[in-house]
């Protein structure tokens, strides 16, 4: 059987218990706003009042309610209708703002698209063009190019038959040529010997002065008698008569013609006795002169030691002690190579 409570301990329990299951409030952990107001953080006096169950009210739940209420009414305080309002318009605003943007970059991104696309259609078709114009340009050229090179093939096999006529032609030619070379060398030395062999009695005075009615054919025995003791007859001497010179500040050479070689040796060998008077050398024909030239040039200085002309030829002397008979058409340093 219960106990009943005597007055007074209802009103204890129920204090115990609401102490135990609700939550500590302090001024400390009420909002900024509920702060600002007048609330006087004395303890209140303990009051009792009557609840309307008829059950006795500490003073300490007097001030809570009293607080809650005073928050309440300051919560309706703090958010009003009108800021509700330009909140949700805040937020509308950015709405449409954020849904306007995201529209024109779809509505941008479909114009690129159709842009594109439209672009891409285009070019294929401007290259399909352009193929098949290339394609028939090409197979145009290539025909052209196989009639070309047909054409070319036959000029060049008529050319190859040409050529080989003209290689034909031409060896006989070279030969041709060869054998006329080979005569006309031979002509030439013929003729050069020939010359010089008409010249054997025959002997050139150079620098032998010149006076009027001058009698070359006495003079010249006269000479010979006194400076060389060579007496000459008459018939000694089948010519004598000077000839053109180039260098016109010096008298012009003599040229003396013999009857034989012997009566020729006996005046030449005393050339000695005569050099007082003027020079004698022997009557070398043009081409035999030339030759001796070059082979005393500077030129040749490194392979010739000495060059003379002998009974109608020309003889060298090399560097290594060999002597060589050369004539007016050699091969002047081949041969003295070999």
């Amino acid at each position: 059987m219960a106990t009943k409570d005597k007055p007074g301990q209802s009103s204890e329990r129920k204090k115990t218990t609401m102490e135990k299951g609700r939550p500590s409030l302090s001024l400390s952990s009420a909002p900024v706003e509920v702060k600002s107001h007048v609330v006087s953080t004395k303890p209140a006096t303990k009051q009792r009042r009557i609840s309307s169950s008829g059950e006795e009210e500490t003073s300490e739940i007097v001030n809570i309610k009293g607080t809650l209420a005073m928050i309440q009414e300051t919560l309706k305080k703090l958010v009003t209708k009108e800021d509700i309002k330009d909140l949700v318009r805040s937020v509308i605003v950015e709405v449409k703002e954020e849904v306007k943007n995201e529209m024109k970059e779809e509505i941008k991104e479909e114009i690129m698209k159709d842009l594109l696309q439209d672009l891409n259609t285009e070019i294929n078709q401007d290259l399909e063009s352009y193929k098949t114009q290339h394609d028939e340009h090409l197979s145009k050229m290539r025909q052209q190019l196989s009639d070309k090179m047909d054409s070319l093939m036959m000029d060049n096999d008529t050319n190859m038959e040409n050529i080989s006529q003209l290689k034909s032609r031409i060896q006989k030619l070279e030969n041709q040529l060869k054998q006329t070379n080979d005569l006309a060398s031979s002509a030439i030395s013929m003729a050069n010997f020939n010359q010089q062999y008409s010249q054997k009695n025959n002997i050139k005075i150079l620098n032998w002065p010149e006076h009027d009615r001058q009698n070359l054919k006495e003079e010249f025995r006269t000479l010979v008698s006194e400076k060389a003791g060579v007496n000459l007859d008459g018939r000694d001497i089948l010519a004598i008569h000077r000839i053109p010179a180039i260098n016109k500040n010096h008298p012009r050479p003599v040229i003396v013609k013999f009857i034989n070689s012997e009566v020729r040796r006996s005046v030449i060998t005393k050339r000695e006795k005569l050099k007082d008077t003027f020079t004698m050398v022997d009557h070398i024909t043009q081409m035999n002169a030339q030759l001796l030239r070059k082979l005393r040039s500077e030129e040749r200085e490194h392979l010739v030691e000495s060059a003379w002309y002998f009974n109608g030829h020309i003889f060298v002397l090399d560097k290594r002690g060999k002597r060589h008979k050369m004539e007016v058409t050699d091969d002047i340093d081949k041969k003295l190579r070999v």
